[in-house]
């Protein structure tokens, strides 16, 4: 009985769905997938009707702000359909399903091109197609989990930017904040994309990557909660690396803790398929990530504050929203401690690695290559030179790739002296930092993301006050907004784990920061930038197209 009853709602679902029916516009702006599966619940929409609202959104904004590489609308209204039939006959099955979401396009999506951001990997732009023959486990994830991709998005060329997502194939994203004001305020790298298309409500939520700020810079950069997580907690096979030996993590961005959680949740734990996530095994919580949020965590909490000793002191405007922000927190029950790594060996440490971490670039791109399949016509850097006849990464935008490949270790990374003797830091440095937090009864740190408001696009940096050494360290870390600067730009803060596999902590105090601040601003969207605007940036696009051009002939 069951299944022709879903016979008959799937027919329906096909004959009478969003493009026959006479609903009541769906307004996506701010939604999350808590909202919509709760409003699932009520029968207030399907998720076919939610995800041609969520089109209609993409295609009014998407010329504008420039925030993905490919979509794959058919793929996902098919997807949709098949939600449909289950929604109407048993329910959601989880936090994510029938939610539209997107991925970096870094990631790879079975038959799906994934460019990296690089010109020279997609064939429209007179590159050579990577096509991988199965998905990223991230990916496979989404899937199982019912979530329903819509596309992937812009990043800088092989994620070489922690700033400005600035494309050789596919251009510059912008941010979903400031155009409506005439401002082209940095939209952050690497997964700029992935923030400006969940920031313009163009997804729900989307996936990033980050080697070094790349999931933290665009997500406070574009007023959204992004999780940093302990290296090793979520699988990166099959997504195209930076430094997938010691480094390279994925995460969700969303507007909202809970959002993030639920998706860490799916995210999570080990896989055959990555070596490196052998380490989350006993190291998982007992229990859902969102069991953990609770607006009183930091009630009784020793919190670690902003020393100088991280990088430079804060700019005044930063300063005093920090100052506010701390105060609130500190009214909220927690303890602060502002003298944690002054006096300690932790710079002494962090700033003499015994060798470049980078130089292990061109090993993990060769592991990635290899795992492609017969769909990509080339499995090394090697086969790529040859078959495009020029060296990949001529053409990049940064420029830098070609000596990042011909700088790195050669052979069996792990038999050089260098690279095992970074092991061996990488470790120390770890060591180092939760050995300081157990010094000082510390919970975790709570600082602002960066020391300066959020420039525009330009030659000045985004700014982030601890970024690096919290990713050779490998503990986690969740960007909040609690707020907005002068410019209408948002401002962030980053709660830092105290040591690895403390994502249940700081998703707990994000969650209390996040209820007493309620921080976060949906932004105004223009959909057809000025041209004012946009001649703002012109003169940084045209020199970088130059570049691309001059090293391609």
């Amino acid at each position: 009985m069951r299944t022709r009853v879903g016979a008959i709602l799937l027919f329906l679902s096909v004959a009478f769905g969003p493009s026959r029916f006479a609903l009541a516009e769906i307004d996506v702006v701010g939604l999350t997938a808590e909202q919509i599966q709760a409003d699932f619940a009520l029968g207030k929409y399907n998720a076919s009707q939610l995800l041609e609202a969520y089109i209609k959104r993409i295609e009014k904004y998407e010329p504008t702000y420039n925030a993905f590489i490919s979509n794959q609308f058919d793929k996902a209204r098919a997807k949709a359909a098949e939600i449909d039939v289950v929604l109407a006959t048993t329910g959601s099955k989880g936090p994510l399903y029938g939610v539209p979401v997107v991925i970096k396009d870094n990631m790879d999506w079975q038959g799906e091109v994934t460019t990296n951001g690089y010109f020279g990997f997609s064939s429209a732009k007179g590159g050579i197609d990577v096509i991988p023959s199965q998905n990223s486990s991230v990916v496979s994830r989404l899937e199982e989990a019912g979530a329903v991709i819509v596309g992937k998005t812009n990043l800088p060329d092989f994620a070489r930017s922690g700033s400005n997502t600035l494309s050789s194939g596919f251009g510059q994203t912008f941010n979903g904040y400031g155009l409506d004001a005439g401002k082209t305020f940095l939209p952050g790298g690497s997964s700029g994309g992935t923030a400006t298309a969940v920031n313009l409500s163009m997804a729900a939520l989307g996936l990033g990557t980050e080697t070094g700020g790349s999931i933290q810079n665009p997500s406070s950069a574009q007023g959204l909660v992004g999780i940093k997580p302990t290296f090793g907690l979520v699988p990166i096979d099959g997504i195209f690396p930076l430094n997938a030996t010691f480094r390279d993590v994925a995460g969700p961005m969303a507007k909202s803790v809970y959002d993030a959680a639920a998706t860490l949740d799916i995210l999570a734990g080990p896989t055959g398929k990555d070596y490196r996530t052998l380490d989350a095994i006993g190291n998982l919580p007992g229990a859902s990530y969102t069991s953990f949020l609770s607006s009183t965590s930091l009630n009784g909490a020793r919190i670690g504050t902003y020393e100088p000793i991280w990088n430079v002191a804060l700019e005044p405007e930063v300063a005093s929203s920090y100052a506010s922000a701390m105060s609130t927190i500190e009214g909220l029950g927690a303890t602060l401690d502002g003298t944690v790594f002054e006096g300690t060996d932790w710079l002494t440490l962090f700033n003499n690695p015994p060798g470049a971490a980078g130089n292990v670039f061109k090993y993990d791109i060769n592991q990635y290559l290899s795992q492609l399949g017969p769909t990509t016509p080339f499995n090394s850097i090697e086969s790529f030179n040859a078959l495009a006849g020029f060296p990949m990464g001529q053409g990049a935008n940064p420029t830098n790739v070609i000596n990042a490949i011909n700088n790195s270790f050669p052979g069996d990374i792990f038999e050089n002296p260098t690279v095992q003797a970074l092991q061996l830091w990488q470790e120390d440095v770890l060591e180092l930092f939760t050995s300081i937090m157990d010094a000082n009864d510390l919970d975790a740190l709570i600082y602002p993301f960066a020391f300066r408001p959020l420039p525009e696009i330009g030659p000045t940096a985004i700014g982030a006050t601890t970024v690096n050494e919290i990713n050779v360290a490998g503990v986690p870390v969740i960007t909040i907004p609690v707020g907005k600067y002068a410019s209408g730009a948002p401002f962030h803060l980053v709660v830092v784990g105290r040591a690895k596999w403390t994502e249940p902590e700081i998703i707990s105090y994000g969650y209390a920061i996040e209820k007493a601040f309620d921080g976060r601003f949906e932004p105004n969207a223009v959909p057809e930038a000025s041209t004012l605007v946009l001649m703002t940036v012109a003169g940084l696009i045209l020199v970088g197209l130059r570049v691309v051009k001059r090293r391609v002939a």
